[in-house]
């Protein structure tokens, strides 16, 4: 379980607005880009209880976008959370997922239990919250948001 002493706690509460900004910046992009989810994966997100299917976007990078504010970066890596080295990035409705394992189906099967739980959040804020804070409490492999991705697909193994 992770620790974090009152200088750390700070430091998330001043660049959580910024990485909302960012999440939402780069969600924006992917919608515009990105491709609707195939009609295989209509049904997974059907049986996941995903509300605004029609909304997911799909959007295939050759690599993941990071914050450019290097203090964020440090700070995810610190609790175990590589976003350029993830294979698949959730934001709100927008999948983004590396080429090189776009056709990886339990992949996508992972991100598509993570639409749902910004769903249930109801914002990207809420939801972000919440990804923070397991993230500081248990690290990435022991969150419970990515536990229950996990069941799909586990990036860690």
């Amino acid at each position: 379980m992770a620790l974090v002493n009152p200088q750390g706690q700070k430091q998330i509460e001043e660049l959580f607005p910024l990485v909302v900004a960012w999440v939402e910046q780069v969600e924006k992009e992917a919608l515009e880009k990105g491709e609707p989810v195939l009609p295989p994966f209509e049904a997974t997100a059907e049986a996941l209880g995903i509300r605004q299917i029609d909304k997911i976007r799909v959007w295939k990078v050759d690599t993941m976008p990071t914050p450019e504010n290097p203090q964020i970066q440090a700070l995810a890596e610190r609790f175990g959370l590589s976003i350029a080295g993830s294979g698949g990035l959730t934001l709100g409705h927008a999948i983004l997922v590396l080429r090189s394992q776009a056709t990886r189906g339990n992949l996508l099967a992972h991100e598509l239990v993570h639409v749902r739980q910004y769903e249930q959040a109801g914002s990207i804020s809420l939801f972000l919250k919440r990804y923070v804070a397991e993230l500081v409490q248990f690290e990435y492999e022991n969150m419970p948001l990515e536990r229950e991705a996990a069941k799909y697909f586990a990036p860690w193994q």
